[in-house]
């Protein structure tokens, strides 16, 4: 027998709110959250969470936080969310030292030089023979802040998790994977609890010249994003984290742990396409979307709304509209918070689970802003000013580059 599983708590770091109360209050307002950058950056904004926010965190965490001169920034807001959610549950109600942690990263951009005592001078590069000792006060573990796994990594090591620590870089839909990967374990009796999401920066200069080489930022002036609009010509890039404690639905009544939403099926697939581009006729992001609905008992008349991929680029939203008008055989509602927050890359499909989770609380779709003059593409019905509807059930989208889709169902939760 399947078991259900429920969202028992979250934590948020985002440029629309830095924890979960002022999230939840931030994506129904009808703005987006994109800044100027600094202009030493090759890009003029972005949706980007304040230093002070991350900095105030660390500074009052003592010792549990040692290692914070390792953490990149990513990292740094994974721990911090984390926390969060963490710190939402009565103590002792999970046992942290059973707890695994599955998490969603990218590419690590925003690395710093090698340390001096480490360069060429004092390496034989053919051999790699130390020429000297390393010069005092230098960063021993230097290495650490370019695996993938450090984010996940520092977030067992903070909070002495013991369970399995599983890293997935499957690009945008990495921290939807991570959430399925937990959500599959604990329906089949594998796990009972799990923490699961993912964080992501690339608003630094090595990222956002990967995503301009890429043509893949909106052109306008100011940046927006606009979402199966005509003249959507590409997004503005965000940062941030969103972490999500699971739990066996039984288990979570039985400790008396709030019940934020219900996760109710997952599905992934692969374009088999290109390296960088999308199957131009969604084939691939159809086939996740179905596999997702076979995963909840579901049927694509039982979806009230979409909470779409929608990155305001030219062939990714095509593809996804494809692929919706295929599988769903009439217009259906879309929202894409990626108007509000833009592109969080690795943490998207993390963050918009989240928004999904406070649209089934309140009963409340979020606006897909900037859009009012926008024409949708054909059979998309999108959602451009937040609206009161009945929400029982939402598809979540995060397609990758490279053709790695994954797709959640959330439910609002009923006992």
């Amino acid at each position: 027998m399947k078991r259900r599983v429920v969202v028992v708590s979250a934590g948020i770091l985002s440029p629309a709110g830095v924890n979960w109360p002022e999230f939840n209050a931030g994506i129904f307002r009808h703005r987006d959250w994109f800044a100027p950058l600094p202009d030493h950056l090759p890009y003029p904004a972005a949706a980007r969470v304040k230093d002070e926010v991350i900095d105030s965190f660390f500074k009052n965490g003592g010792r549990r936080f040692k290692y914070r001169r390792y953490y990149n920034r990513a990292t740094e807001m994974g721990v911090v969310a984390a926390c969060e959610c963490l710190n939402g549950i009565e103590p002792g109600a999970v046992d942290l030292g059973e707890l695994p942690v599955f998490w969603g990263a990218g590419p690590n951009f925003d690395l710093r030089a090698m340390p001096e005592s480490m360069d060429e001078h004092e390496i034989d590069a053919p051999g790699c023979e130390r020429r000297s000792e390393p010069k005092s006060g230098a960063a021993a573990a230097w290495m650490l802040q370019y695996l993938p796994n450090l984010a996940a990594s520092a977030v067992s090591s903070a909070f002495c998790t013991r369970g399995e620590a599983i890293t997935y870089v499957t690009a945008c839909a990495a921290s939807s994977h991570a959430v399925g990967e937990a959500f599959l374990k604990i329906r089949s009796g594998l796990l009972d609890f799990a923490l699961c999401g993912g964080s992501d920066s690339r608003l630094n200069r090595q990222g956002l010249l990967a995503y301009l080489m890429l043509g893949a930022l909106s052109s306008a002036r100011p940046p927006r994003v606009l979402p199966f609009c005509r003249d959507r010509d590409g997004f503005v890039p965000g940062e941030g984290a969103a972490v999500f404690l699971l739990a066996d639905e039984s288990l979570a009544l039985s400790r008396g742990l709030p019940i934020l939403a219900e996760v109710a099926g997952c599905g992934s697939s692969s374009d088999g396409f290109r390296l960088t581009d999308p199957d131009p006729e969604g084939f691939g992001m159809e086939r996740a979307m179905s596999a997702a609905l076979r995963s909840a008992g579901a049927s694509p008349s039982d979806i009230d709304i979409v909470n779409a991929h929608g990155t305001g680029t030219l062939m990714n939203d095509a593809a996804e509209a494809r692929a919706l008008r295929r599988l769903f055989r009439r217009p259906i509602t879309v929202t894409s918070n990626k108007s509000q927050f833009g592109h969080l890359s690795a943490a998207a499909g993390a963050i918009e689970m989240a928004a999904c989770i406070a649209m089934l609380q309140s009963q409340r779709v979020t606006p897909t802003v900037n859009t009012e003059s926008g024409t949708p593409e054909e059979g998309i019905d999108l959602v451009k000013k937040s609206l009161h509807r009945p929400l029982r059930m939402i598809l979540s989208n995060s397609f990758g580059f490279g053709g790695q889709n994954s797709c959640l169902i959330l439910k609002r939760w009923t006992s």
